[in-house]
């Protein structure tokens, strides 16, 4: 036999409806009212009853004492029919009980029937919960009708817990669900399945599923559905119908629910929305593309890396190579200056050999300044510093004092002839760019062009091919192998070859001529054979004009004497003022030295000054500072700057503060001579 937790609420109801029966025939034999009443309050509250056994049955007085109890209220209570007779009703109940839940059998002797839930305590002190319905009868006394609902409450918690479960898993789930009766009425839908079409619970609940199925999945449906009420689980792609009336496709699977005789009492379906995953398997498939591409990208990336590890490897090798050569190029001439500056303390050295070792040492000099020179060009080239300044200049008038300069300076070997080619008038050859650069190109071209060539020629100037200038250094030289041509305007890269060992030089000039050439909107190239010599092409961005060329500056007359006119030096090097004061006392200039800024601007203060000489490294504030500060109060005095920095960013710093010239070091004694006597001139 099943106990009671094991029934289902069909078979309980099937109980019941019996029950119903018996006591129906009981009616019509028994007239007793003892009898009748009992009936009565079972009839009454015959859905409560979920267990066989009949319920516990007691009369009693209106004092509650037990006249009467069937067999079932010993099985009930514990107590046998006996002891019972000898109870009060009161003592099955805790004294706790009574106090906060009367048993109202004042109602009772009132003459209303009263049914209330109650905790007994049965003679083992075991606690049993019942219903007790209670009502007065005919002859003053008072029937009770204890029900065991303990199970029934367990039993119904269990549901309702079962449900509630039931309820949660099917609300929570991550598709769609219906449950359908056997004929496909929606008897139940999930919340997946409404968020999924749209619709509201109440708009498919007791309607045909077929209702929400696109036709084209129809027979399909049928066919599935039916084998489904076979018994058998089945799962289509299906096409539903949303209530905006768009299509969405989904994998359908369901299955049968049976009862306890195993039969069929409902259908359960589960809906997994298509598209989202079509959506995904198509952002899959997009991101595999995506990573393959990543992937040719990465092999390409490493590919690129190894390139550009070899490179680096290959540059640091040139850098070494080119350290190596620097070092050389270096010490080539300070061993000149170094030299020869000793053996011109030789006691009782001839005039000669005095002039002989000053010209050596003065070579040497210029060797290393331009060496040194090349090297900042570089610094400044990856510094970004390595600015233009344009201006209108005339092609023809520079190129030939170039000449002039390498025809006079430069030393031309024996056998070897410079030649110049302008083949247009100066009228046509004013252009606008930056004289310096310009010029720094050609002479950088053709030191190279003299260097390679022992015989034969070296010449430069410049060619018209569709109204465009370009410009050329040619020479009949040693040429430059094939597989070199593409790298030889790579810094460093000369600096390694067998050729700059047996020549010198720093291989700093082709890449500083390509960077100058860039720099003025143009390209260069070279074509050479080896052993025929080699011809290296440029263009820049060239604007013509008619226009003739205006100098105004003033002729500068350095043999006048200024010994009216002081001149402030601020220089804290002790041999750079050595230098200054030297030139200074051979042209009989007046001057005045400090060695910081502030004496600077206290001497200004204190002294007239006609020019100041000006140091930008100073100990404490610089002399941008002091600069500044004489300015505000002698606006007037012409202030020349004459500093080792060289990057443009420097000379801007010291033009904002208000000087008037700058000189690099080392200056040249010419140079500052000019620039001294230039603005002593103009406040003479």
């Amino acid at each position: 036999m099943k106990n009671s937790s094991q029934k289902t609420r069909e078979e309980l109801i099937f109980e019941i409806k019996e029950l119903k029966k018996t006591i129906k025939n009981l009616k019509s034999k028994l007239n007793d009212s003892f009898f009748q009443s009992a009936i009565d309050l079972t009839q009454e509250d015959i859905d409560l009853i979920t267990q066989e056994e009949t319920d516990a049955i007691l009369k009693g007085d209106k004092q509650g004492n037990f006249i009467y109890a069937n067999q079932f209220a010993s099985k009930i209570t514990g107590f046998t029919k006996s002891e019972m007779l000898n109870m009060n009703i009161r003592d099955i109940f805790h004294p706790n009980i009574l106090k906060s839940s009367p048993l109202r059998f004042d109602l009772v002797n009132s003459g209303t029937t009263v049914k209330i839930q109650r905790e007994i305590t049965k003679k083992n002190k075991e606690v049993l919960l019942v219903e007790m319905v209670s009502k007065k009868i005919a002859d003053e006394n008072i029937i009770t009708i204890l029900h065991d609902v303990s199970e029934k409450k367990k039993l119904h918690s269990a549901l309702k817990e079962s449900e509630f479960k039931y309820k949660v898993l099917f609300d929570t789930l991550p598709y769609g669900a219906e449950v359908l009766s056997t004929e496909g009425i929606i008897l139940d839908v999930s919340l997946g399945t409404l968020k999924m079409l749209g619709y509201e619970k109440n708009e498919m609940i007791n309607k045909h599923i077929s209702q929400f199925i696109h036709k084209k999945s129809i027979k399909t449906f049928k066919e599935k559905f039916s084998n489904i009420k076979k018994g058998n689980k089945e799962s289509a792609e299906i096409c539903l119908v949303r209530k905006d009336g768009t299509k969405i496709s989904v994998l359908r699977a369901a299955q049968p629910i049976l009862n306890k005789q195993d039969e069929i009492s409902s259908i359960l379906t589960l809906s997994l929305d298509m598209s989202k995953i079509k959506k995904a398997e198509q952002m899959l498939l997009e991101k595999n593309k995506e990573f393959e591409k990543q992937n040719q990208e990465y092999i390409l990336l490493n590919h690129e890396l190894n390139i550009a590890k070899e490179k680096a490897e290959e540059s640091n090798r040139l850098k070494s190579a080119f350290l190596a050569n620097m070092s050389h190029e270096i010490r080539t001439p300070m061993n000149g200056i170094i030299g020869f500056s000793q053996l011109l303390n030789t006691p009782g050295i001839s005039e000669e050999k005095i002039t002989e070792y000053t010209s050596i040492i003065l070579k040497s000099g210029n060797h290393l300044l331009n060496i040194i020179n090349d090297i900042i060009d570089i610094s400044k080239i990856d510094a970004g510093q390595f600015n233009i300044s344009k201006s209108i200049i005339n092609i023809n008038s520079s190129l030939r004092e170039l000449f002039i300069f390498f025809q006079s300076f430069k030393k031309i070997k024996e056998g070897l002839k410079l030649k110049i080619n302008l083949p247009l008038t100066n009228k046509y050859t004013n252009i606008l760019t930056d004289q310096t650069r310009f010029l720094q190109i050609f002479t950088n071209l053709i030191n190279n062009a003299i260097k390679f060539t022992d015989e034969g020629f070296v010449e430069f100037g410049y060619k018209i091919e569709k109204e465009d200038f370009i410009f050329y250094v040619k020479d009949t030289g040693i040429g430059i192998k094939k597989e070199m041509q593409t790298i030889i305007f790579d810094r460093f890269m000369q600096a390694s070859t067998n050729t700059e060992k047996l020549y010198g030089g720093t291989g700093l000039g082709l890449a500083i001529c390509k960077a100058c050439t860039e720099l003025l909107g143009g390209e260069i190239w070279m074509e050479s054979k080896l052993g025929q010599g080699s011809i290296f092409k440029f263009t820049i961005d060239t604007k013509t004009s008619t226009n003739p060329i205006i100098k105004n500056n003033p002729k500068i007359n350095i043999n006048t004497a200024y010994s009216n006119k002081k001149v402030l030096v601020v220089e804290d090097d002790k041999d750079s003022f050595s230098y200054i004061e030297a030139i200074l006392n051979e042209k009989k200039i007046n001057f005045i030295h400090v060695d910081t800024a502030q004496k600077a601007i206290d001497t200004v203060n204190k002294d007239k000054i006609s020019l100041i000489l000006m140091d930008i490294q100073l100990p404490g504030k610089d002399g941008n500072y002091a600069i500044r500060e004489i300015k505000k109060t002698h606006p007037n005095i012409h202030i020349i700057v004459q500093s080792a920095y060289t990057f443009e960013n420097e000379k801007e710093k010291s033009f904002e503060a208000g000087c008037d010239d700058y000189l690099v070091k080392p200056i040249r004694k010419k140079d500052l001579t000019e620039k001294i006597f230039q603005y002593l001139q103009e406040i003479r």
